[in-house]
């Protein structure tokens, strides 16, 4: 479910910025902002849940350090293993804090631009930079790229 709202936020961001954003209306941007919280809240949720785990095998760790736990978590394949799967947590964990920080960027971007009214060589600019890769955007100079933009617009 998480990775089809994803693809469903990346695909509705892609069709937008290539049917140019000033084309855009509030409903879009409204559908964007959605789809926006709906993964930022998904990874919220997905975050606690990875912290309660770890919380509570922490828990476990000191109860059986306590001599409270019949469950033996201290034999080596037990650690290891535990070990192996706290350490892809708190990677996953860390990967959402990247991305929601990204949602937050995002979100901040998208109430901006639903206000502004971008003009054509912007609005190819900002598909020019996501689109190219780094190596050659960055030998086009502004001013070819402003080019390119009013020769397409004739076209």
């Amino acid at each position: 479910m998480y990775k089809a709202t994803v693809e469903n936020a990346n695909r509705r961001t892609l069709n937008s910025a290539l049917n140019d954003r000033k084309n855009m209306t509030k409903s879009d941007f409204d559908k964007l902002m959605s789809d926006l919280g709906f993964e930022r809240q998904q990874l919220i949720e997905e975050k606690k849940v990875i912290e309660a785990w770890i919380a509570k095998m922490r828990y476990d760790l000191q109860k059986q350090n306590w001599g409270l736990q019949k469950k033996n978590l201290n034999s080596h394949n037990s650690r290891v293993k535990w070990e192996h799967d706290r350490d892809k947590k708190l990677d996953r964990v860390k990967a959402i804090e990247i991305r929601l920080s990204e949602i937050k960027r995002e979100m901040r971007d998208v109430h901006t631009q639903s206000r502004e009214n971008i003009s054509f060589p912007d609005a190819f600019y900002r598909i020019c930079k996501d689109a190219l890769p780094s190596e050659i955007f960055d030998r086009m100079s502004s001013a070819a790229i402003a080019y390119l933009a009013n020769h397409e617009k004739e076209n």
